[in-house]
C-alpha cells in the first residue's frame, strides 16, 4: 500500500515541476471550467428564477 503511495507522491511532484515550467498548460482546465460553469447556469437560473414549488405540485 505504502508503494502505491510512494509512486502517487512522486507523479504529484513531477506533475507540479511540469506545471511550473509551462504555464499554459493550465490554460484548458481554467476555460473548460469556466464554460462547463456558464452552461450549468444557463439550465440553473430558470429553476431559480422559478416559484420555489414547481407547478405539477401545487394544487
Amino acid at each position: 500500500m505504502f508503494e502505491s503511495l510512494q509512486r502517487s507522491w512522486e507523479l504529484l511532484t513531477e506533475s507540479l515541476s511540469v506545471l511550473a515550467r509551462d504555464k499554459r498548460l493550465l490554460l484548458f482546465p481554467v476555460l473548460s471550467a469556466v464554460a462547463t460553469i456558464m452552461v450549468s447556469l444557463t439550465f440553473l437560473m430558470p429553476l431559480f428564477a422559478m416559484e420555489r414549488v414547481p407547478i405539477c405540485f401545487s394544487r
